[in-house]
C-alpha cells in the first residue's frame, strides 16, 4: 500500500509540474471510527465548471489499533454566491480506496472501496495561499463514521 500511495502521490506532483497552475495542499485532523491522527495531501486537479472542481487527495491515518492509507477523489461543488465574511462554503461527494492494516497479526488487511460525503469552507488568504475547514462523513461501512479536516493550499 505504500507504493500505491507513493505512487499516487508522484502522479499528482507530476501532473502540478505538467501543468503548472494546479494547486496543491496539505491536509490533516482527527477521524472517528476508527479513532485516530492523519495526514495527507491533495491537489485541485480540474475545474469542471466556476462552481464545480476534482480535488484527489491521499491521507495516512494512525491510532486506535489500525493504520489507514486512503486514496480519494472528490468532487466539490463551490457556492459563490454564499460569501461568510471571506469564508466560501462548498460540498460533494468523495470516492476512495482505503487500506487498512491492523495492529495485532490476528486480523488481516483489509483493501474496501469508500464513499463520503463532504461538506466544508475556504478562505483565501493571499494570491498564494488558501485555508479550508472540511467534515467527511462516512456513508460507506469501510470509511471513518467521520473526518474533521484542516489543510493550506499553495497556489
Amino acid at each position: 500500500m505504500k507504493r500505491l500511495s507513493i505512487v499516487v502521490l508522484l502522479i499528482m506532483i507530476a501532473s502540478t509540474a505538467v501543468a503548472g497552475t494546479n494547486p496543491f495542499g496539505v491536509r490533516g485532523g482527527y477521524g472517528s471510527g476508527p479513532d485516530g491522527l492523519f495526514v495527507g495531501g491533495q491537489l485541485l486537479a480540474k475545474d469542471l465548471s466556476p462552481e464545480m472542481n476534482i480535488v484527489p487527495n491521499v491521507e495516512f491515518q494512525f491510532g486506535d489499533g489500525a493504520s489507514i492509507y486512503s486514496v480519494n477523489a472528490a468532487l466539490h461543488y463551490a457556492f459563490l454566491s454564499s460569501n461568510m465574511n471571506g469564508f466560501q462554503p462548498y460540498a460533494g461527494g468523495e470516492l476512495g480506496f482505503n487500506i487498512w492494516n491492523y495492529d495485532n497479526t490476528i486480523l488481516e488487511s483489509q483493501n474496501k472501496m469508500v464513499i463520503n460525503g463532504v461538506a466544508g469552507m475556504k478562505k483565501r488568504m493571499d494570491d498564494k495561499k488558501e485555508m479550508f475547514f472540511e467534515l467527511k462523513l462516512g456513508l460507506s461501512d469501510w470509511s471513518n463514521d467521520l473526518k474533521l479536516v484542516a489543510g493550506l493550499n499553495f497556489f
